[in-house]
């Protein structure tokens, strides 16, 4: 016995429609309900004019999904790969503490934050080098900013001026 397809469920314009159907179901249908999983067209996605309509729909109404944006490295979109790159912790995660390329840029700031420190030497014993840095939160800062400056190719005039 064959059954008759609901063509108006969210499994069929996942799984069934045309390309041109599930773009028009997208644009009309409140994609915050809970019957609606992206996940589940993440497989139509290797069709390139299909990611494009769908991930341009989505940033209209402000909605990303991984999995889908996922496919932007395949499709070499560089829009949609920044923005995948950018979202993704993991990836971002291992390229701190900066990178500077096309599709990816993350800048040292975001985790280094120039800080003053008053008396900078400590006035009573000027052997710092011997004991290293007393002050936790100065030492740690002061790692920060190595880390940072050892990571970028040229040391811009204001790194310079935080190295003294």
């Amino acid at each position: 016995k064959l059954k008759v397809a609901d063509t108006h469920s969210w499994s069929y314009f996942a799984h069934s429609a045309s390309d041109d159907e599930l773009v028009k179901f997208l644009s009309t249908t409140n994609l915050h309900s809970p019957k609606i999983h992206l996940s589940d067209i993440s497989h139509r996605m290797s069709s390139k004019r299909l990611f494009s309509a769908v991930t341009k729909l989505l940033r209209e109404k402000f909605i990303y999904h991984d999995a889908l944006w996922a496919y932007a490295l395949a499709h070499r979109d560089t829009e949609a790969a920044r923005e995948f790159l950018r979202r993704h912790n993991g990836v971002t995660g291992k390229c701190k503490p900066l990178i500077e390329s096309e599709l990816l840029s993350i800048e040292a700031e975001e985790d280094y934050e120039h800080l003053e420190y008053k008396p900078l030497v400590n006035e009573r014993a000027h052997h710092q080098a011997k004991r290293g840095i007393d002050n936790p939160q100065l030492r740690n800062q002061y790692t920060n900013f190595l880390t940072v400056a050892a990571h970028k190719s040229a040391l811009t005039a204001a790194d310079l001026l935080a190295a003294t």
